[in-house]
């Protein structure tokens, strides 16, 4: 403890060697399609699609982005619907959300470019220090600092940060370890070597063996690269069930669209709390206002969002009668293929659907 009380007071200690991280990074980078043109609209749509996100995840996704909205104009003027469903699969869809308000604020206000400064795009929606950091370093090359998980994993580790990696210590000493980095010239080179290091060799799994910085690291020199960075605990994960219908009637199947919420702009199937005494037909038959004809049952299925994680308990059921009071709308398949779901709810379509093709 007293050795990382002394590298608090001298940060100094022990830089990182840029040259070497530089030359491994040209040798080792990976050919990701937002590197190959990174301009600030491209840096700014993948940065907010890898939030979350595993990188081969995020490829297909962002190539399908940049064909169907080719620059801000063309996504500012795209029906919210549309925006949400070339998001569909990615999650956290507040993210698609941000991204259509800010393409619209970007085009009204600073003629469809994004601003050079971080006070202009901090303003913007989704926008926060990292994204912000990371447009002007990697699109307009300005010695911006922008640190993600993977920069703070290679930091605490190489210089053994003994705080915990959230706290505002923390962040402090990073920051002033990536002052230093980033005065080098290059400085997007540097930053975004740092990045990868952390997603090709300083990752969970530290492989220090095969890191240019194993010879300066203080926790590999330490034996300990394991120990760091140091997390708090998780969130303890909420257990969700749920009784889901998928109701047919005349052909079409009825389909909910979320207006609030985290899953705002998703449309679902009807779906109840589950609760195992009761039986689920009464239930949705009372809540919907119809008279309804059990057919079977569908496979379970399960999703997660934030810290839930929800069963999915699907059955088909055929609508006879639609009494006073009901409210839904019944859809076509050609219809709902238009339409964004949630991963859970989606899950259920392509069941329901395939039901529909025997």
């Amino acid at each position: 403890m007293l050795i990382a009380v002394a590298r608090k007071k001298n940060p100094q200690s022990r830089q990182i060697d840029t040259p070497l991280l530089k030359k491994w990074f040209f040798q080792n980078r990976r050919d990701l399609p937002w590197r190959r043109n990174p301009s600030p609209y491209q840096v700014w749509i993948s940065e907010i699609m890898l939030q979350q996100t595993r990188v081969m995840a995020v490829i297909p996704y962002f190539d399908r982005w940049m064909q169907q909205f080719p620059n801000i104009e063309t996504l500012a003027n795209a029906p919210i619907e549309v925006v949400i469903k070339a998001w569909e699969g990615l999650g956290y869809y507040s993210r698609a959300r941000n991204i259509h308000k800010t393409s619209k604020v970007v085009v009204e206000k600073f003629a469809g470019k994004l601003p050079p400064n971080r006070k202009d795009l901090e303003s913007l929606s989704g926008i926060g220090p990292y994204t912000a950091g990371a447009i002007l370093n990697f699109a307009f090359h300005k010695r911006e600092i922008a640190v993600d998980g993977n920069i703070e994993r290679v930091i605490a580790r190489h210089f053994q940060i003994a705080d915990k990696i959230k706290s505002k210590e923390a962040k402090k000493q990073i920051e002033s370890y990536m002052e230093l980095a980033l005065s080098d010239k290059e400085p997007w080179i540097v930053l975004e070597a740092l990045i990868e290091l952390g997603a090709l060799t300083c990752d969970k799994d530290p492989k220090c063996n095969m890191c240019p910085l194993q010879g300066n690291c203080f926790s590999n020199l330490h034996g300990n690269p394991k120990d760091f960075p140091i997390k708090s605990k998780r969130d303890k994960i909420i257990e969700l069930k749920r009784d889901v219908a998928v109701i047919f009637y005349d052909g079409k199947i009825l389909l909910r669209k979320n207006s609030s919420g985290i899953m705002a702009d998703l449309y679902e199937f009807p779906y109840l709390e589950k609760k195992e005494d009761l039986s689920s037909l009464l239930r949705f038959e009372k809540s919907l206002n119809v008279k309804l004809e059990y057919i079977e049952n569908l496979s379970e299925t399960a999703h997660y969002f934030t810290k839930y994680k929800v069963r999915l308990f699907p059955s088909i059921y055929k609508a006879s009668k639609i009494n006073a009071g009901f409210e839904g709308n019944f859809y076509s398949t050609d219809e709902i293929s238009q339409h964004p779901f949630s991963s859970g709810h989606r899950k259920v379509l392509s069941e329901a659907i395939a039901y529909l093709e025997r």
